[in-house]
């Protein structure tokens, strides 16, 4: 949102509108391989202030700390391939610079942490297999995404942190996409001119 103008203060009120709160994790939820740590990260400065940015990752990266708010979440898929059935879950998180990164579980994790991952929360994610991403797949610019494993740990942060942001956008204009590649994501703004009726291919 860029701008906010008060039309009004006397006007009829649509609907039943209700104040938006986002969901704060359970202080019982507890995941066995990756555990999204029921404390705070708020009560251990300490850890906070050992988080890198995001750009500092590389695929030599073994130990380390990155905090970042929860922007999209995909659905649990599941899919086979020659090793049997398996399950994989992800979520974008983009942190104080404006940078995001996309990170993935595998089978009992993506199990163990698909209903604790919140979007709008905070968390500090620690340790996991960095490597390139795949543009295939991965839409967002960063040229890395993060892989969890065993030594994985997710800790939320429950206060405001308001200079994370809670979206991010790529606008460009209806001229740019005439370059822009195939199946690249992009936001548009404008003003509908016109809506035609629905029809059958």
């Amino acid at each position: 949102m860029l701008a906010l103008e008060v039309v009004t203060v006397d006007a009829t009120i649509i609907g039943d509108p209700a104040p938006y709160h986002l969901p704060v994790p359970s202080p019982s939820q507890s995941c066995s391989s990756v555990p999204v740590n029921p404390s705070s990260v708020d009560d251990n400065p300490a850890l906070a202030a050992s988080t890198i940015p995001f750009t500092s990752l590389s695929s030599s990266s073994k130990v380390w700390n990155i905090q970042g708010r929860v922007i999209a979440k995909t659905k649990l898929h599941e899919y086979g391939n020659q090793r049997g059935s398996r399950k994989i879950f992800g979520f974008d998180i983009v942190n104080v610079s404006h940078d995001e990164i996309h990170i993935s579980a595998f089978n009992e994790l993506a199990l163990s942490l698909y209903e604790q991952i919140h979007i709008g929360i905070v968390y500090i994610v620690s340790n996991g297999t960095v490597k390139a991403s795949n543009p295939i797949f991965n839409h967002l610019k960063s040229h890395n995404e993060i892989f969890l494993g065993s030594s994985s740990t997710i800790q939320p942060c429950l206060n405001e942190y308001p200079l994370i942001p809670f979206f991010c956008f790529n606008f460009k204009t209806i001229h740019d996409i005439q370059s822009i590649p195939v199946n690249s994501m992009v936001d548009l703004i404008g003003l509908v001119i016109s809506v035609s009726p629905t029809s059958t291919i």
